[in-house]
This record gives C-alpha cells, sequence and structure tokens, in this order.
C-alpha cells in the first residue's frame, strides 16, 4: 500500500468511492448554513443549476430547521447541543426533507469545530440511505405480514402520509389478489374493499373507527384492539369477522381481519372451572377433557401466565420466555400476538376464555377463575401440603427459579 498518501488525496478517495454530502451550520437555536458541497445540495435536490452561491439557497441557509421535519425540529436542537458537548464524532441517521418536500434518510457523522472568526460551528458528513432505508422497512415488513397471514385471512397496508390502501396479503377474495400490490386512494379502496359488504349500522361505526385511526398510529404503542362486524355476500349470507389493526410505524398500520370460526359442534362447551396442573407437566383440564393446543408456544405462554399467579406479563417479557435469544421488535412481537391469539382461540373453544385477562397488551391469569395444583399448596392448607413432589413445569427452563423457592419452601 502506497504510504505516502496525503490528506487531501485520502478525502478525494474517500468522496469518489462513497460520495458523501458535506455541510457546515452554525450552534444556534435556529442553525445557519455557512457552507454545503455540491453533493449534499444533489442529495437534498436541489436544482441541478444551483450551487452554493445561489441567492436562491439564501432561505435554506438562513435555518436549516425549515428541512427538518415537523415532528423532529423541536428535538433538533438538542441533538446538536448533544454534538457540541461530545468531544469526538457523533454518528447516526436522520430523516430530512428534500426541495420538493419529499423525505430522505441521511447517515451522517457531525463534529465540533470552530470558524475562521473562531465562532463554534458543527461539520456534518452526509450519505444516503434513502434505498437502503426503504428495502429495509420492505423486509421488514414482508416478514411481519408473512407471521400474521397464519392468522388472518387479508391484511391491508394504511399508509396515511400518501393517504393509500395496500392489499398485501389475501387468501380468498379474487378481487383482491387482482389489485394485490397496488397503492389505492384511502377511501375508494376502504369503501369498496371493506364498508359496502357491511350492514349500514356497522359501515357507519367502522367509519368512524378508521377516520380515527391515524391519530391512534400516531400515538406511543398500544395494544392492538379488535372490530368485531358482519360481512353480507353477494348471495345474501353472513359472516362474522374480526379485525384488528397494528400499528407498524407512526405513518403506516396494518389492518387485519379474518372470518370467526366457531367451535366444533361436536366440542361440548363446559362451564366447569377449568383445573390447572403444574407439578410435573403443565396441562390443563375442563371436566373430564384435557385441553388440546395446537400450537406450543400457546401452551407455554398459558404456563407463564400461571407462573406469575395472577401478575400481569408484558408482551416484551413474554417474548424473552418464550425465545430466549430473540430480538424484541416488530417481528418478533407479530410472532409473539400470533400466538396470544391461537391460545385466546383455544380457551373460547373450551368455553374458558374468562380465565385470561388482557389489559393494554399485558396479559394475566385470573386466578379465582381456575383450580391450580400450585394455588392450592401456596395456600397453606394442610389438606394441600403434599401436593408438591419435586418437580413443577418439567416442559420449561425458565420454571426453575420457582422451583428453587418450592425446593426451599418445603424442606
Amino acid at each position: 500500500m502506497d504510504r505516502k498518501l496525503n490528506k487531501k488525496t485520502e478525502a478525494e478517495i474517500i468522496m469518489n468511492t462513497v460520495p458523501c454530502g458535506i455541510i457546515r451550520i452554525t450552534c444556534e437555536d435556529e442553525p445557519r448554513v455557512t457552507y454545503i458541497s455540491e453533493k449534499m445540495l444533489r442529495i437534498l435536490g436541489f436544482p441541478a443549476e444551483w450551487n452554493a452561491d445561489s441567492p436562491e439557497l439564501d432561505a435554506f441557509k438562513r435555518s436549516v430547521l425549515s428541512f427538518i421535519p415537523p415532528e423532529d425540529r423541536s428535538r433538533f436542537p438538542a441533538l446538536l447541543c448533544s454534538v457540541e458537548e461530545q468531544q469526538g464524532p457523533v454518528s447516526g441517521e436522520q430523516t430530512v426533507l428534500r426541495f420538493d418536500g419529499s423525505s430522505v434518510r441521511l447517515f451522517g457523522w457531525v463534529s465540533r469545530d470552530t470558524d475562521s472568526s473562531g465562532a463554534p460551528v458543527l461539520n456534518a458528513v452526509c450519505i444516503d440511505l434513502t434505498e437502503e432505508a426503504r428495502s429495509r422497512k420492505d423486509r421488514e415488513t414482508e416478514r411481519y405480514v408473512k407471521a400474521l397471514s397464519g392468522v388472518y385471512d387479508d391484511i391491508f397496508e394504511f399508509n396515511y402520509k400518501d393517504r393509500t390502501v395496500t392489499v398485501l396479503h389475501t387468501r380468498g377474495s379474487a378481487m383482491l389478489r387482482w389489485v394485490k400490490g397496488i397503492p389505492m386512494q384511502m377511501k375508494e379502496a376502504t369503501e369498496s374493499w371493506i364498508l359496502r359488504r357491511l350492514p349500514p349500522d356497522q359501515q357507519r361505526e367502522l367509519r368512524r373507527t378508521f377516520s380515527e385511526e391515524p391519530q391512534r398510529a400516531a400515538a406511543e404503542d398500544e395494544e392492538a384492539r379488535e372490530i368485531h362486524y358482519t360481512v353480507i355476500s353477494t348471495t345474501g349470507r353472513s359472516r362474522e369477522y374480526t379485525g384488528v389493526f397494528i400499528k407498524m410505524r407512526p405513518e403506516i398500520s396494518l389492518f387485519c381481519c379474518r372470518q370467526d370460526v366457531k367451535a366444533p359442534q361436536t366440542l361440548q362447551l363446559s362451564s366447569d372451572i377449568p383445573r390447572i396442573r403444574t407439578f410435573g407437566y403443565f396441562d390443563v383440564f375442563v371436566g373430564d377433557r384435557t385441553v388440546l393446543f395446537r400450537n406450543s408456544k400457546s401452551k407455554e405462554l398459558l404456563a407463564l401466565l400461571v407462573d406469575r399467579r395472577g401478575g400481569f406479563v408484558s408482551s416484551e417479557e413474554a417474548i424473552a420466555f418464550l425465545w430466549e435469544d430473540a430480538v424484541y421488535d416488530s417481528v418478533t412481537l407479530a410472532r409473539y400476538r400470533k400466538v396470544a391469539l391461537r391460545l385466546k382461540n383455544t380457551l373460547e373453544e373450551y368455553g374458558i376464555a374468562d380465565m385470561m385477562e388482557s389489559v393494554s397488551g399485558k396479559r394475566r391469569i385470573v386466578t379465582d377463575r381456575v383450580k391450580c395444583d400450585l394455588y392450592d399448596y401456596l395456600s397453606g392448607k394442610e389438606e394441600y401440603s403434599q401436593l408438591f413432589k419435586g418437580s413443577y413445569l418439567t416442559n420449561y427452563s425458565w420454571a426453575e427459579t420457582t422451583l428453587a423457592e418450592l425446593m426451599k419452601s418445603s424442606s
């Protein structure tokens, strides 16, 4: 390797290899631009005939905040102040607005410096990550939809920024398959694909729900809420459906819906209080029947709730136990919601859904609606003192903490 490269040559190689935009701004409440490179002008979408000295740039130079999205403007000066406090460069991503109002995702390095008069300034070197960020979001959405498609018949993407609806997944509708992947105007698509098949009173209710969803989606993350409605087919046959809005990003939600499947006629729903066995292998019984869990993770989730003895378990906590090495993100959250929905469906199938309570995304066992050997043993009553024989939730490794407590109390 040639060791005689000077700093100017190194900088040229870097700029030619990874095209970077450079901008210098003042350290003020409303930062001014004192220098902007040709490449940065192109990244921000200024007309090709403009250069750094064009008078048309004066408005931009007077306040760089005009190119920061409105939702970020209040915190942007604080971010710049944090850079001033650092000893070395600070790196990170930031969405900014192009000249035409569209968004560009930048990754950059920002460092503190001084200008020729000794006043503090900030230098930023940025690269355009817009396409990479878009591809990353597309891959995330694809994985998310794949996880949800095992539960829901139809999945629609509601983009509140572009005011569009796109069919991402459909199981049966020929019409929806025909337009899959094509963004449609939100009002027209909602009326044509969803609302027109509902009774008039439900149309009014869901129309209001759809109109309120953008505000809810922009708020802090919360439990996805279910919507129940009736669909009337062209032959006049009615079917019950459940729909749910799931927030992806502040500007995007997924509307997922499925036809409600009633419990098999051969299964007699029972009002018997469910009996739970935790000493040994975990099982649940209703009357003389063992509850059949078609999904092992749904069964494990119920065991976790039983282990908490009536305490609420959040989505993040449950994911940490059910998938020990998984990262808590939108994909694992979708997987967890799928597991939780299957558990809910199983409990409803056996007529014991009221043994579990869900509030704002957190779930718990309602202890006075079940009979459980663990709860009986911990009651301290003499008649239950011999229930524990040294094994507890043998199916699950995370139960070892409670097992140790039980061993200690029984010694």
